[in-house]
């Protein structure tokens, strides 16, 4: 199994490779940042661009215009970024503190409603850092988009995997 290491100084970005093994398991991974986080984040949580190197997840349906990627990890899961499904839902950083973002890859997220395995998804409006399914060609959505639901999520708080950045 590979083992992935923190950033070290002066690096912004690597290459994730999968923390699950077996068989049965899909392998996670992809281009990763490291950015600063405005509030606490959870692994999983849907991210936006906030400010300078700073990365938020909120509800508000015009900051999704800035979307980013999913958080992957941070300093505050021992400044490791993971890809295992137990894992979503855990702190991975706190205000100011350094999180690692997914922007181009296979990564785990947390949908708010049923989503079909191949949908367009974007943050959720009513739950910061959730996922919904996005409607293409609408002009609200435009913009928004994370990536592709690469498995389906069953509902309300579900886990399920996400093709970032695959729009």
């Amino acid at each position: 199994m590979p083992q992935n290491k923190p950033l070290s100084a002066g690096e912004t970005s690597w290459s994730l490779l999968t923390d699950e093994g077996g068989d049965t398991e899909i392998a996670c991974g992809g281009l990763v940042v490291r950015a600063k986080a405005a509030l606490t984040l959870l692994i999983g949580d849907a991210v936006w661009i906030s400010g300078d190197g700073t990365v938020s997840k909120t509800a508000v349906a015009a900051d999704h215009q800035k979307a980013a990627g999913l958080v992957i990890g941070g300093r505050a899961f021992g400044r490791s970024a993971v890809q295992r499904q137990n894992d979503v839902g855990v702190q991975a950083g706190l205000v100011n503190e350094e999180i690692y973002v997914c922007v181009l890859g296979l990564c785990w997220g947390v949908a708010q409603a049923a989503i079909v395995a191949g949908a367009v998804v974007k943050p959720d409006v009513t739950t910061a850092g959730r996922l919904l399914t996005a409607v293409l060609g609408a002009g609200a959505d435009e913009g928004k988009n994370i990536g592709k639901a690469w498995t389906a999520a069953a509902g309300v708080a579900s886990k399920f995997i996400v093709l970032v950045g695959s729009v």
